[in-house]
């Protein structure tokens, strides 16, 4: 196990050096360029947005297994903060699903670069993650739009995140595609209003 540990941490330092050794010169790079690019990297108004949510929340969630039948209700709680000097936001939700304990991390940014919203999410309902980018509506939600495969087929969604105070926040989950299943209209899965405490 030394010795595999070792062998990781020459590979590591390797690669740092090669990426030094092949970096373009101070000459070569173009400053305006490399100034957009530093620019970029840095928090703008959409993360001082992300940020207003920071604090604890308590949610009330409705879940619908299937479009028409009756909606699931239970109660979560919810920690927000930002993370990474304030570029993406993390949301850890608790509670119950289907009488089980229930956990999930989603992540809410903004890329600069592409002018996108962005999230990823994990939870415990799975191994697999998920992640979505979108822009927002007409009524001002962010609607990020993603993709998965599942042993149903290829599955496509929307996730909706509506500030719609500083302290109130709506976070949805829409099906548009299950496997074989095509909606006409984007399904709602579930919904969590969350009120700040």
């Amino acid at each position: 196990m030394r010795a595999f540990r070792l062998s990781a941490l020459v590979v590591v330092i390797a690669v740092g050096l090669l990426s030094f050794t092949t970096r373009p010169t101070q000459d070569a790079m173009d400053p305006a360029a490399m100034a957009e690019i530093m620019r970029l990297a840095q928090p703008g108004p959409e993360h001082a947005e992300l940020a207003k949510y920071a604090g604890e929340w308590r949610g009330e969630v409705s879940i619908t297994m299937a479009p028409g039948a009756a909606p699931m209700r239970q109660e979560a709680t919810a920690t927000c903060r930002m993370i990474l000097g304030g570029r993406f936001l993390e949301l850890v939700s608790r509670g119950d699903f289907m009488g089980q304990p229930f956990e999930g991390v989603s992540m809410f940014g903004f890329d600069r670069r592409n002018k996108v919203w962005t999230t990823v999410g994990f939870d415990t309902l799975g191994t697999y993650w998920v992640t979505g980018t979108g822009k927002r509506d007409d009524k001002g939600a962010i609607r990020m739009h993603g993709r998965d495969e599942s042993p149903m087929g290829e599955q496509t969604f929307i996730f909706e995140l509506e500030l719609v105070s500083d302290d109130e926040l709506v976070s949805s989950v829409y099906f548009t595609k299950q496997g074989p299943q095509v909606y006409d209209e984007p399904f709602k899965i579930a919904e969590t209003r969350y009120t700040r405490q």
